[in-house]
């Protein structure tokens, strides 16, 4: 009987014992993250990867399009009706203006290229506009680029500058915009001829920046043209930011200050440099505090850089996840994330557990047992 009351108990120890370590696991990790977004050395569009129908407005799966001061109502179509790169194409029509912002391009030359097609039935007057700087609320918006094309006269006209060209019709036509930042200089073509040569920064507007900053497709209520294969290249090296590491920390206790390490690094382009900064962390816990929390001229030959996290754990008792995310300050677009991982135990329930209880009154009786459940922290 004695035998078997210890069977029973030893058995009971074990299935403890099993759950206690199921609970106490821990999975080590070291991952290096990368945005799932990011600049690179070039951006194009052929409007392939959209569903026909699809309105471009927004919406995470639009490819950054989006209505001119983030207005839905401005969105566009795609469409099979053209198509250069089989078998979409987007359709600028009466309320279109499309916008595609871009992020980090400052210096250098850069070449963007959009195919147009106008039929020859054409009414009204449609535009194609690059900006320097472009912000939904409107308040930083300046013009370098803005190609009017006028059905009633049958020509291309540059604004300001007063440079025209006849309308090509019913056929696939190249607008090309050689951009040198760094000269201020942009030559603007249209079906391979050049249209105008003048200032980035004053095309249009005047007092803008040496930046790219959005293209708008603009239909100004005319009927409809099509865009396709549309792109944005040059040789400037671009940032991009990379993360690894995770914060992890389990059994702690509830309020307990914590400090954990990741690291940022600039994994771009040779040559280029790295501004980055801490842009959102966990609702959860208090004082979260980074250090460094941001950095700027990190370039890719340089090590990574150690980020130390500090902050207290939940009062509450439970298992708490999240993310830090670390952001390009020039390009918000590209991103890391972090991830982050506090257990707090509930404890309580071991210290009134029968079995404990029943180990600590017959100590003599399982010596080997009451070492065990020490160093487990269940004794």
């Amino acid at each position: 009987m004695k035998l078997y009351r210890k069977c029973l108990i030893l058995g009971l120890f074990f299935v403890l014992i099993g759950a206690s370590v199921s609970i106490t696991a821990t999975t080590q990790k070291n991952t290096t993250i990368k945005s799932p977004s990011s600049s690179g050395r070039s951006w194009s569009d052929d409007f392939s990867s959209y569903t026909l129908g699809q309105f471009l407005d927004g919406d995470p799966t639009d490819g950054g399009w989006k209505g001119w001061g983030n207005d839905p109502t401005y969105g566009a179509f795609i469409v099979d009706t053209q198509e250069l790169s089989v078998p979409h194409s987007v359709e600028i029509v009466d309320e279109s203006d499309l916008v595609h912002e871009f992020f980090g391009y400052t210096t250098g030359q850069w070449t963007f290229i959009a195919w147009q097609y106008i039929p020859s039935d054409l009414v009204g007057e449609t535009a194609f506009i690059l900006l320097n700087t472009y912000d939904d609320a409107g308040s930083t918006n300046s013009w370098s680029t803005q190609l009017r094309f006028n059905a009633d006269t049958g020509v291309v006209h540059s604004d300001f500058d007063g440079n025209e060209m006849w309308l090509v019709y019913d056929q696939w036509v190249e607008i090309r915009v050689e951009i040198d930042l760094d000269a201020d200089i942009q030559d603007i073509y249209y079906d391979g001829g050049l249209l105008v040569s003048k200032s980035w920064k004053d095309g249009v507007t005047g007092g803008g920046a040496a930046n790219i900053g959005a293209v708008d497709l603009f239909a100004n209520y005319a009927t409809a043209v099509y865009y396709d294969d549309i792109s944005l290249s040059g040789d400037m090296p671009i940032e991009n930011i990379c993360c690894q590491g995770d914060i992890h920390f389990e059994n702690v206790g509830a309020g307990k200050q914590l400090t954990g390490t990741f690291q940022v690094s600039n994994c771009g382009d040779d040559g280029s440099e790295l501004d980055w900064s801490v842009d959102e962390w966990p609702t959860w816990g208090t004082g979260w505090t980074f250090n460094p929390a941001s950095g700027t001229g990190l370039t890719p030959a340089q090590s990574w850089i150690d980020v130390v996290v500090t902050f207290n754990a939940p009062n509450e008792q439970n298992e708490f996840t999240g993310v830090i995310k670390v952001i390009n300050t020039n390009n918000p677009a590209d991103y890391c994330e972090i991830d982050v991982y506090v257990l707090t135990p509930k404890t309580k329930q071991y210290m009134n557990n029968p079995f404990i209880n029943f180990l600590k009154n017959h100590e003599n009786m399982f010596p080997i047992l009451q070492k065990l459940l020490q160093r487990l922290g269940l004794y």
